[in-house]
Formats: C-alpha cells, sequence, structure tokens
C-alpha cells in the first residue's frame, strides 16, 4: 500500500478515495496512468478561451444565467467530466462556504460536497443549527479534473471569471457577511480577490475529507464553527 503524506491532503476530495477505493475507482485511476499522461500537460488557456470566460461571466445578470454560462462553457476538463454548478439556495444564504474542485461523488451525483464529505459537512453545520438549505456553495472549479489529479493554475485561471462573478452577485443580493473556506488551499485562492465585501467575516476550516480522515482535527474545526456560531447570533 502506498504511503501518503499530508501533501497529498491538498487534493482534497482526491484523498478520501485513495484512502478506501472502491473497485470503479480502481480502474480510474489505473485508466488515468495509461490514458492521462499527456492530459496533465494540457496548455491552458487560450487568449481567446479566457476572454470568452470573462465575457461570459460578466453577462451573467443572475445566479441561473451564471449556472447556465458554466455549463455551457468549453473549458477542457469539461471533456473529463460533468459540470458541477454553484448552489445558491433561496432565500438569502447565512453561509457562503468555498470549496476546491468536486470531488468523485459528486462528479457521479452533480452535486457539490455530495458522499462521504457532505454526510461530514451537514453535521458540522448541524451542531451550530444551520441546515444545507442554509448555505451557499461555490467550488473554484467547475468539473473534476481526470483521476482527481491536481488542478492547474491555468484550469483554475478559466474558472475564476465566474467563481468572481458568483461572488459579485452575492454581494449584490446577499450581502456576503460569513465566509467559510474548506482547507488552507481554498483559502490561498480566495486571498487573490479583492472583491469580497469589506465586511464579510472570513473563516477556514479543514475539508470535510480531511476530518474523515484525521479526526483529531474535528476539536480545531469545532472552535472555529463556534465563531461562526458567534457571528451569526450577533446579527440575528
Amino acid at each position: 500500500m502506498n504511503n501518503y503524506t499530508l501533501a497529498d491532503l491538498a487534493l482534497f476530495g482526491v484523498v478520501w478515495e485513495l484512502q478506501e477505493p472502491v473497485a470503479s475507482e480502481i480502474a480510474e485511476h489505473k485508466s488515468a496512468i495509461s490514458n492521462h499522461q499527456s492530459e496533465r500537460n494540457i496548455v491552458i488557456p487560450t487568449a481567446n478561451l479566457l476572454s470568452h470566460a470573462e465575457s461570459a461571466a460578466a453577462a451573467a445578470k443572475d445566479f441561473n444565467e451564471l449556472c447556465i454560462a458554466v455549463g455551457n462553457f468549453p473549458h477542457p476538463l469539461k471533456s473529463f467530466a460533468r459540470t458541477i454548478s454553484p448552489r445558491i439556495p433561496s432565500p438569502e444564504p447565512r453561509i457562503i462556504i468555498i470549496t476546491d474542485s468536486p470531488s468523485s461523488d459528486d462528479d457521479a451525483s452533480g452535486n457539490i460536497l455530495s458522499g462521504a464529505a457532505g454526510e461530514m459537512l451537514d453535521k458540522m453545520l448541524s451542531a451550530i443549527g444551520v441546515a444545507r438549505d442554509d448555505v451557499a456553495i461555490i467550488p473554484l472549479v467547475f468539473w473534476r479534473p481526470p483521476g482527481g489529479r491536481t488542478i492547474t493554475e491555468e484550469e483554475y485561471s478559466l474558472c475564476r471569471p465566474f467563481f468572481e462573478r458568483a461572488i459579485e452577485l452575492m454581494i449584490e443580493d446577499c450581502g456576503l457577511r460569513i465566509v467559510l473556506c474548506l482547507g488552507s488551499g481554498v483559502e490561498k485562492q480566495l486571498n487573490q480577490f479583492s472583491i469580497l465585501n469589506p465586511q464579510s467575516s472570513i473563516f477556514t476550516i479543514p475539508h470535510p475529507n480531511y476530518l474523515i480522515l484525521k479526526p483529531d482535527a474535528k476539536k480545531d474545526a469545532w472552535t472555529v464553527l463556534q465563531e461562526i456560531q458567534k457571528v451569526i447570533s450577533d446579527s440575528d
């Protein structure tokens, strides 16, 4: 058995699969080794494709139009996975959760943060009196990469206009008060943006997949969740 290090946890959704892969995932990873070596080195984006992303995102007047724009965008990863759109509930969400790329469970279900990670997230939210219907979930990337490999900066950049537009719409429609990053990698990406509401409270906890692998980290996550609960209580 391979010995995975903490560095592997940067892959978020992939780590849990690597710990206990099911038969289909074993086949997928074997296939990735033989068929996707060249795909790891895809050079993207072209200037025209990035311009297309920026134009399509800017034209979206609401979340419905934004999700349609994401679904229609010819991102290179779209050849390997289904589109996982941002999840924006109505009425106004209490928390905006930012996560990384979809997992194999997400790709299979079509829903962001599903499977074991989703169950863990729901338990954490329930502990502070928040339901899944009370939160918005926005992934940095809307497609799972082949074999669950690490997302490249070029692949992030093509999704960034849509992510930025989602945040802008959250500011316009909801005020964007509480932002929860799942993992330090997400926080690092989010720090590149300057469009967040100055009044926003930004928190970071480990991704639920990390907490499944490392239960001892739940204590620190609970401390952060209690801080979020206090912000919610103070705003009510």
